[in-house]
């Protein structure tokens, strides 16, 4: 029983983390609905109060988690995510999909940074004259397998991320691309990076190579998946206006809150996940 339910509260526990993305959602579901199934595959093992209970979980993972799947957003998250990329797209026709979807938000990505730095947009220089993409001999699961020890078993997120890249399914490209496409399609050919890696760094170390498609993935994999981080940047304010400082200006407040929760980000200070 108790096993039935851990991967529960370990899924909890990371989308209520601090640093917790919305690139994280897709990955977590798949990797619930993966659980629950070898736990009824090994049905013999199973009391009938677990099984039962195993039934209902799968059901409610089904009704209420795996619909998100077909949201876009998360869609996006998920795919900007370059250690998984399209692995959870399901098939090539889906995983399609995605990448259309992702090269008109690229495109409407580029058409706001040119509206807002027209200068800098027009004389911007080609991805594909700064940076060569070679292809990668490692295959998907390669990427992994090289580097044993690298991920701690008790990580539960980079066990749901390596299930993830284990279903991955390829997708025929399609004609020569417009800018956008040309982002993405370099992108998706990338070999995809290690688990321990953190998206948004990566992302800000493209920004010069693919300007519109890295502020599209910082936008989507800054989103928290939960109102749980807000909710304890609050909770601490109300630490900081006490009644013995309760005379401080709202904007003191802010920029005391703001210091607390960025100094691990700093380097400064490490971020307690309480």
């Amino acid at each position: 029983m108790v096993g039935i339910l851990q991967p529960f509260e370990e899924t909890t526990h990371v989308l209520s983390n601090y640093n917790a993305s919305l690139g994280h959602v897709l990955p977590l579901i798949h990797a619930l609905r993966q659980h629950l199934e070898a736990s009824i595959r090994e049905e013999a093992d199973l009391l009938p109060k677990s099984r039962a209970l195993t039934d209902r979980l799968l059901t409610g993972v089904d009704t209420r988690l795996s619909p998100l799947r077909r949201e876009k957003v998360y869609q996006m998250a998920c795919i900007c995510d370059p250690r998984i990329k399209g692995s959870l797209a399901g098939s090539p026709a889906d995983l399609n999909s995605w990448k259309t979807e992702l090269c008109r938000q690229v495109r409407r990505a580029a058409s706001n940074q040119a509206q807002a730095f027209p200068r800098a947009h027009g004389s911007q220089s080609n991805p594909e004259e700064e940076r060569s993409h070679g292809s990668s001999s490692s295959s998907t699961a390669g990427v992994y397998t090289q580097r044993p020890g690298s991920v701690p078993a008790a990580n539960y997120l980079a066990s749901a991320l390596a299930m993830a890249v284990s279903s991955s399914v390829e997708a025929r490209e399609g004609e020569e691309p417009d800018p956008a496409l040309t982002m993405v399609r370099e992108y998706m050919a990338e070999p995809l990076q290690p688990l321990p890696l953190d998206p948004l760094h990566y992302w800000a170390r493209e920004a010069d190579i693919w300007p519109a498609l890295s502020t599209l993935a910082l936008d989507l994999l800054s989103i928290p998946p939960t109102s749980v981080q807000s909710d304890r940047v609050f909770s601490h304010m109300g630490d900081v206006v006490r009644p013995h400082r309760s005379r401080l200006d709202p904007e003191t407040v802010e920029r005391l809150t703001f210091i607390h929760f960025n100094l691990s980000t700093l380097g400064l200070l490490q971020h307690s996940n309480t």
